[in-house]
């Protein structure tokens, strides 16, 4: 009977201090504890497993972190303008549709998801229809209007244009095809490669 009485406080005794965790936010104890009893073996059997959940991190490039207004000084504002078009250039030149593609403004990701305006683009595009391309999709636009345009050029930031605090406009140069516009909006909390 005292045997059993004992059995009985440690048992507890366990279960009471090897449930406890340091975080638990981190960390998750189990204790488990089997009690197995016989006429020839007395034995406690105790188990602890520890599950520490992966840390999830997101890292945000500081090159569409920032904010700017009519105040910001030119020199910050033209590094600013200068970094934002070497990250989307970057992604370009990695073709990492990805990277490329979570970049984008929420207009910018309706336009080349709608299956209209992709047909529509196909048609008037005389690369596209000449090769008998018709866009499916957002990758087939990646990999057949923005990489296609870069095929054996290169791209240089020139200048910026600044229309509010929450739009900007940089000015590329494509080798001697000239000027163009890229458009940038500041959406959720970042910059953003608009239409």
């Amino acid at each position: 009977m005292k045997l059993k009485i004992l059995k009985i406080i440690f048992v507890y005794f366990i279960l009471i201090f090897g449930c406890k965790t340091k975080n638990p936010i981190l960390e998750t104890t189990t204790t488990t504890v089997t009690v197995v009893t016989t006429n020839e073996t007395r034995a406690v059997d105790t188990t602890t497993t520890t599950t520490i959940p992966a840390a999830t991190t997101t890292t945000i490039d500081e090159r569409v972190d920032f904010v700017i207004d009519d105040k910001t000084p030119k020199d910050v504002m033209r590094r600013y303008m200068e970094d934002l078009f070497n990250f989307i250039e970057e992604k370009i030149s990695k073709a990492d549709f990805n990277g490329w593609y979570n970049s984008l403004s929420k207009t910018y990701i309706s336009y080349i998801n709608s299956k209209k305006d992709l047909a529509k683009l196909s048609a008037q595009s005389d690369f596209l229809a000449n090769r008998g391309i018709v866009l499916q999709g957002p990758k087939d636009f990646f990999e057949f209007v923005v990489i296609q345009a870069r095929e054996g050029k290169k791209l240089k930031f020139s200048d910026y244009k600044y229309i509010d605090k929450n739009n900007v406009k940089v000015v590329c140069e494509l080798d001697q095809y000239g000027k163009f516009d890229y458009n940038f909006i500041y959406e959720d909390g970042y910059w953003k490669l608009d239409r």
